[in-house]
């Protein structure tokens, strides 16, 4: 882990790092998730237009809505 706010290099090292593994995501494949939303503009101009999940609403209500499925 990388303790800085450019968060689109380092979604770019994981998937470089991923790829050279020889498993290549298509964008379609990659769910940005994070608390606040400040870095989101630069990380879609970097990987396209990704779903995103606020980490402190949208992935709690997705993980609290699992628990009874």
């Amino acid at each position: 882990m990388e303790y800085h706010s450019d968060k689109a290099s380092m979604v770019l090292k994981i998937l470089g790092s991923l790829r050279e593994k020889g498993r290549c995501l298509g964008r379609a494949s990659i769910i940005y998730i994070d608390d606040r939303e400040i870095h989101l503009d630069d990380v879609r101009k970097a990987l396209g237009n990704l779903l995103y999940m606020k980490a402190t609403v949208d992935l709690w209500i997705t993980l609290n809505t699992c628990r009874y499925l």
